[in-house]
């Protein structure tokens, strides 16, 4: 039995005051979110992807545009050019990075329910709908490729002899993993970790085939990971965590 599901997009004010005390109210929450303790799952809110993302892209260009909106907010104090200025950066902002940042990490962020993107200030409105097929969520199976200097196409599959990946309907890769250095020889290597739980860092994957930078330095190391596919509406629908898989980073 097939069921429903709906496309979404953002309600963001689009008069120019409106937006920018709305702005201001989503810099608060976010930075909030991102300082405060971890999602009901015990999960951060946000990986580290996002709040690089954040922190590095999304908040100076906030910056920016509340600088540029000071002389414009009152009458009599600006110029017509300061004004177009602020409406191009403006739809800038929005087009390549509060609506993808949006899209990416808040809309479909599982750890969100209704009354935390009401606090927000993101709230769902439904557009389009689409019927996607009933899916049983399987473990995940993973497979590895080096691309070299640490960087590896991870292919998670449905099937542990499937040829090709596939990801269920409406979840994403999850991965829990930790990056260890080698004893020295002689020395006794410290155990794995036992589960998901027990490793250092988190992150998540919209695609069942994706490339993953463990980053150059942790050459020689070794890598646990551990993998699900997650639900991005309903954490308890996700699927179960993958075996332990071992790379010996190159």
């Amino acid at each position: 039995m097939g069921v429903t599901k709906r496309k979404t997009k953002s309600s963001i004010p689009t008069g120019m005051h409106a937006f920018m005390t709305w702005l201001a109210n989503y810099l608060a929450q976010i930075n909030a979110f991102i300082a405060g303790p971890n999602a009901p799952d015990g999960y951060p809110y946000f990986y580290p992807r996002a709040i690089n993302r954040w922190t590095t892209k999304v908040v100076p260009a906030i910056t920016n545009l509340q600088t540029e909106f000071t002389p414009v907010s009152t009458k009599g104090t600006h110029t017509s050019a300061q004004t177009k200025q602020f409406d191009a950066d403006r739809k800038t902002f929005l087009s390549t990075l509060l609506r993808p940042f949006n899209a990416e990490f808040v809309t479909k962020n599982s750890a969100f329910n209704v009354n935390n993107r009401a606090t927000i200030g993101i709230l769902p409105v439904a557009s389009t709908a689409r019927t996607a097929a009933g899916t049983t969520v399987e473990q995940f199976f993973a497979t590895f490729k080096s691309l070299g200097s640490c960087v590896y196409e991870i292919h998670g599959k449905l099937t542990a002899d499937a040829t090709k990946g596939g990801t269920p309907d409406g979840k994403i890769t999850q991965m829990s993993y930790s990056i260890v250095a080698r004893v020295a020889a002689g020395a006794v290597q410290p155990a794995p970790p036992a589960g998901p739980s027990e490793c250092t860092t988190q992150d998540v994957n919209t695609h069942a085939l994706f490339s993953k930078d463990f980053e150059i330095e942790n050459a020689g190391k070794i890598l646990y990971i551990y993998f699900r596919w997650f639900d991005i509406h309903n954490q308890e629908k996700s699927g179960p965590w993958s075996i332990l898989y071992t790379i010996n980073l190159a």
